[in-house]
């Protein structure tokens, strides 16, 4: 199986002509179409450039992940104050 890099500097390919030409607009239409072809897909790093997450959507993730941590610390603070009451009985 090929890289995508060692794809993109053998054919000399432009990655944004690539992608229109190709109609691929989301990193799992570009990824589905290179392993299509037996080309392996960059690492995450590159992904990440080539499809920048949305300024909305990188919000979301964040406040999502917020949201669930305070959830796990009042789970935690609940099981040690049904332990402490569990010891003193």
């Amino acid at each position: 199986m090929t890289t995508w890099e060692k794809f993109v500097a053998r054919r000399k390919i432009n990655t944004d002509l690539f992608l229109s030409r190709n109609s691929i607009k989301t990193r799992e239409e570009f990824v589905i179409h290179l392993l299509a072809r037996s080309i392996e897909p960059p690492d995450e790093q590159t992904l990440s450039a080539m499809f920048p997450q949305p300024v909305q959507q990188q919000a979301e993730s964040q406040n999502s992940e917020l949201a669930e941590e305070p959830q796990q610390v009042i789970a935690t603070s609940t099981r040690r104050q049904s332990n402490t009451q569990n010891k003193k009985r």
